[in-house]
């Protein structure tokens, strides 16, 4: 790996030995384009996981979405507004994050929640 390189990610080989694996810091992801499917899958483009708490928001926060995934594993209930400060920390630490990424291509629409409904033929 190049010297100045500082990956952020953490080895996951005991899982595929069939061990537990205890996450020692939390995941980061970013989705640049739209997600077609079930209006379910429409997401926000940025991400977070840390301990029981998965935050999803666009980076201008048009879309704020907080879940407890340990008691809701099919993120349904959004919590944002009932845990503002665990949003507010996270989302600092997710936009810090976001901050470090290339630049690069956004897909228009990306992070809307508005569902793709096919256009009619003419």
């Amino acid at each position: 790996m190049p010297a100045d390189l500082n990956p952020d990610g953490q080895s996951v080989l005991d899982a595929w030995r069939g061990k537990s694996v205890a996450r020692s810091r939390e995941m980061y992801w970013e989705w640049r384009g739209r997600i077609f499917g079930h209006v379910w899958n429409i997401s926000p483009i940025l991400a977070m996981r840390d301990g029981p708490y998965k935050l999803l928001m666009n980076a201008d926060r048009s879309r704020v979405e907080l879940y407890d995934i340990t008691n809701d594993r099919r993120e349904q209930h959004n919590i944002a507004d009932d845990k503002p400060q665990v949003v507010e920390r996270m989302s600092e630490r997710l936009l810090a994050w976001q901050e470090e990424l290339p630049r690069g291509p956004m897909e228009a629409g990306a992070g809307d929640d508005a569902y793709p409904w096919p256009r009619p033929r003419k």
